[in-house]
């Protein structure tokens, strides 16, 4: 997506944050990670034919725009430890891991010390944010979150160089973007 970070700094610098999460998450470049649009197709074929109810699938972080935003990272280049983060905007899916999220906090709560019920509202202030993951299910043998962590060691093979790759599940493209504005706006302010 970008020659250099040079570049990648230009692009921030530039535009305003709306247009460049419009771009960057939703614009239809292929991500850095993917040598071909095959690639990427093939790589997004399988994630859909899981999650079925999934409206749209997009990368973020390093694999797709070649460099991180994290100031603190030292706005590091994609590399070979880079993960590959997933997008994936489905209301069902964000609905089916709050589900499993909440019912493992009724039957919890009452039962755990205070940093974990801390860590507990963490996770739920993340949902009200409108994004979710199965992997914050802190119960290892819930099903739903070992069919979640199944799949995604199925999706880190050859097409993004057998990264580990991570996914979240989005309510819609607004809350995606305002999840992703942060970053850029950290971004904007340190470079």
């Amino acid at each position: 997506m970008f020659t250099t970070r040079e570049d990648f700094f230009d692009d921030i610098r530039g535009r305003p944050t709306e247009e460049l999460l419009d771009e960057w998450l939703f614009g239809g470049r292929r991500p850095h990670v993917f040598h071909t649009d095959d690639e990427q197709s093939a790589f997004f074929e399988v994630i859909q034919a899981d999650w079925v109810s999934t409206e749209q699938l997009s990368l973020a972080g390093t694999g797709a725009w070649r460099y991180s935003l994290n100031p603190k990272k030292e706005f590091r280049e994609f590399a070979r430890n880079s993960d590959i983060d997933v997008i994936n905007i489905s209301e069902t899916h964000f609905y089916e891991t709050w589900d499993q999220l909440r019912g493992h906090h009724r039957r919890v709560w009452y039962a755990v010390d205070h940093h974990v019920r801390e860590q507990l509202r963490r996770t739920g202030q993340n949902v009200y944010c409108g994004f979710a993951s199965p992997k914050w299910i802190p119960e290892k043998g819930n099903p739903f979150r070992f069919e979640f962590e199944t799949r995604l060691e199925k999706y880190a093979g050859k097409p993004v160089g057998y990264r580990t790759v991570n996914m979240m599940f989005f309510r819609n493209h607004i809350e995606a973007k305002d999840y992703y504005r942060r970053g850029i706006e950290i971004a904007k302010s340190k470079i």
